[in-house]
């Protein structure tokens, strides 16, 4: 088996056969285990649309398939759009294994399963942010705002429809990740739960500018003094907060 079949069945072997979802992922997870892990660069990177892509890694994926060990299947991310799963068949798994059996592997499977637990579980914009930060010599040729949010689950990227707005806050890409809901009144919530922080706005997208800014302003990048109209728009009663008052934060702001 060449050493790009093994590294693909490797990735896709580790952490008890967990699949991967996304083509995207695929694509990244591969190429972080090259970048990250030491691991001989069996595929070549080029700069794309959406950062590094092998056309080899996607030809051997393919070729995979056509040969029964590797199985992908169509599924409904969050947002309503379809996303390729990939998942080994009792073909593939038994294939690795004998690669196992007849090559020393141990290399090559720390070095995957390293990779996919760090980083299968994060949610794809924050994956893509992170190789586009510390790899950005392979964006050259995006066209993407990465500060902006979309969905690089879908077959075709784009922003998300249900949250378009003409002019965006500028500290959106201080979200890590985030899930919004709709209130009973009305308004809407946006939670980031890798930095727990929370927002709340009138709509959808002002919930998420709200949210961006409250993280930059934790992190001391944004905020201004706090007006009483801000402070009633939070619930709060001004003449019930001091300059100097060290309570506790209202519920978005903590």
């Amino acid at each position: 088996m060449r050493n790009e079949e093994t590294l693909t069945l490797s990735l896709l072997y580790t952490r008890n056969r967990e699949a991967i979802e996304g083509a995207t992922r695929f694509q990244k997870l591969v190429f972080l285990a090259q970048e990250e892990q030491r691991f001989a660069e069996v595929f070549d990177f080029e700069p794309y649309k959406y950062g590094p892509y092998s056309t080899e890694l996607a030809s051997t994926v393919q070729g995979l398939e056509a040969r029964g060990l590797v199985k992908t299947e169509m599924d409904t991310n969050a947002y309503g759009q379809e996303r390729v799963v990939y998942r080994l068949t009792r073909e593939g798994i038994a294939q690795i294994r004998e690669e196992m059996d007849e090559r020393k592997l141990d290399d090559v499977f720390d070095a995957a399963e390293e990779i996919k637990a760090t980083y299968n579980d994060w949610g794809t914009e924050r994956l893509l942010k992170y190789v586009y930060r510390k790899y950005d010599e392979y964006t050259t040729d995006t066209d993407i705002d990465i500060d902006r949010l979309f969905d690089p689950d879908a077959s075709i990227f784009e922003r998300r429809a249900d949250i378009q707005d003409t002019d965006p806050s500028e500290f959106r890409s201080y979200i890590e990740e985030y899930t919004t809901s709709k209130n009973t009144d009305g308004t809407w919530t946006a939670r980031d739960p890798v930095q727990e922080f929370t927002a709340l706005g009138e709509t959808q997208a002002d919930a998420i500018d709200k949210l961006g800014e409250v993280i930059a302003t934790a992190h001391g990048d944004a905020g201004e003094p706090v007006a009483d109209e801000d402070l009633e728009e939070w619930g709060i009663d001004p003449e019930g907060v001091s300059e100097t008052d060290s309570g506790p934060l209202p519920d978005f702001m903590t």
